[in-house]
């Protein structure tokens, strides 16, 4: 195990851990004679309400079905489970407009389909024509979808007109590390350089490692960024100048550079690895 990965294994071990903070909020409405919802109205949010989200990603295999991109969002109270869903057949990615759901059945799910889907307290459809409408779709640097905002109507569940009709809101919490391929070197010291992306508010500090192969022995670097303060949507530059403490001095020539980012109460962790190119330039 590489050091800083000991080192921060250590402090996890040490400290109170968490869950990132996804923030998400959910509402379903219905007229009383709709067969799903029965004149319920779901109205959820974090953190007061326990609403949890599921990503998918394009290609991801779920059991039998093969998703695209999408969202469930849930929650479960003494009344039962309820839950939105919508998105898109593989190879597909959501962005702002609007989406048909003809569905006819939605097990198993046609790949090629925007699928939407409803459930209200255990109650839900075999079968769902609609249309959802995304209003916000936001993707981080490294292209995953990380907020998302929709309004929903079903037109019909299982044959029967349907009045089921809401929305949600969601950010999922996380941190992404960028580095930069080209790393500057000088008399033995590098300079490594990159962005870090944050969907929420954070102070992130980042572990900054370089091995470098040196016949018979080895190069190899380690140092902190210090605390950064991430600006959410935002990608901030993160620099660190750092020498050998161990082996040959670093020199010129490819290296492999590896990041560790940690939110201040250890919440959000993002490890990254790249192969750069040492220049004197």
């Amino acid at each position: 195990m590489k050091r800083w990965a000991i080192s921060l294994v250590a402090a996890l071990m040490l400290t109170p851990t968490a869950l990132g903070a996804d923030q998400a909020a959910m509402r379903i409405t219905s007229d009383l004679s709709d067969t799903v919802g029965q004149g319920v109205t779901i109205d959820a949010a974090t953190p007061q309400d326990p609403v949890v989200l599921t990503f998918w990603g394009n290609g991801q295999e779920n059991g039998e079905f093969l998703y695209g991109q999408g969202v469930t969002v849930q929650t479960t109270t003494s009344d039962g489970y309820s839950a939105v869903t919508v998105g898109l057949g593989a190879g597909q990615r959501l962005e702002v407009g609007t989406y048909v759901a003809t569905l006819g059945s939605l097990y198993p799910w046609d790949p090629t389909s925007p699928v939407l889907d409803a459930t209200v307290q255990g109650r839900s459809c075999e079968s769902v024509r609609g249309v959802f409408t995304v209003t916000r779709a936001d993707y981080s640097p490294t292209s995953n979808l990380y907020a998302l905002a929709a309004t929903f109507a079903v037109a019909e569940c299982n044959g029967e007109p349907s009045s089921l009709a809401g929305s949600i809101n969601l950010t999922r919490d996380t941190i992404e590390t960028m580095i930069d391929p080209s790393v500057r070197i000088r008399a033995g010291t590098a300079t490594v350089t990159g962005k870090l992306f944050c969907s929420l508010p954070h102070e992130v500090e980042t572990s900054v490692s370089v091995n470098q192969p040196v016949d018979p022995l080895q190069a190899y670097a380690q140092k902190y960024t210090g605390p950064i303060t991430c600006v959410p949507g935002g990608q901030v530059p993160w620099s660190v100048t750092m020498a050998s403490s161990e082996g040959k001095a670093l020199k010129p020539g490819e290296a492999r550079v590896a990041t560790a980012s940690f939110t201040n109460d250890f919440s959000l962790l993002d490890i990254r690895e790249l192969i750069v190119r040492m220049t004197g330039r």
